[in-house]
């Protein structure tokens, strides 16, 4: 199909036409286009009666019309998406690191050391909290323990 729309000037001629050709139409074909003298014409096609647009054509003053491409559209929604994904991962990956290392320095906060000692008697290692020697009996006389 060719479509062809024009538009008069002040004097009354037709200075301004705009020209859709080559327009692939079926018995089931729908197109929408408005009729005013604005700077650019959409031609809109819904090739097979769906109640979608499929295709999307446009010119402006004295031109042919061109098929609208927004396919770049879908590849800034991909490239956005993929940036979003990788940021969220990073911020995982160093809240994780975040989380072990701070993980780390509390075990090493709470560790204690215990500085062992011996029972006076018979030789048994034994801690200050120790109130008497598991081994012999003794009373333990040792009350601190080294940290």
């Amino acid at each position: 199909m060719t479509y062809t729309i024009g538009f008069m000037d002040s004097d009354g001629e037709y200075s301004d036409l705009r020209k859709f050709t080559n327009i692939k139409i079926t018995p089931r074909t729908e197109i929408e286009t408005v009729a005013a003298n604005v700077d650019e014409t959409i031609l809109s096609v819904d090739e097979d009666g769906d109640g979608e647009i499929d295709k999307t054509y446009k010119a402006e003053a004295n031109e042919r019309g061109k098929l609208v491409d927004n396919s770049y559209i879908i590849y800034i929604v991909i490239a956005v998406s993929a940036v979003i994904v990788v940021a969220v991962v990073v911020v995982i990956i160093v809240a994780v690191k975040k989380k072990k290392k701070s993980n780390n320095n509390n075990n090493n906060d709470e560790k204690v050391t215990v500085k062992m000692q011996y029972c006076e008697k018979c030789g048994k290692p034994m801690t200050a909290d120790d109130a008497f020697c598991s081994s012999c009996g003794t009373v333990n006389s040792l009350k601190e323990i080294a940290k």
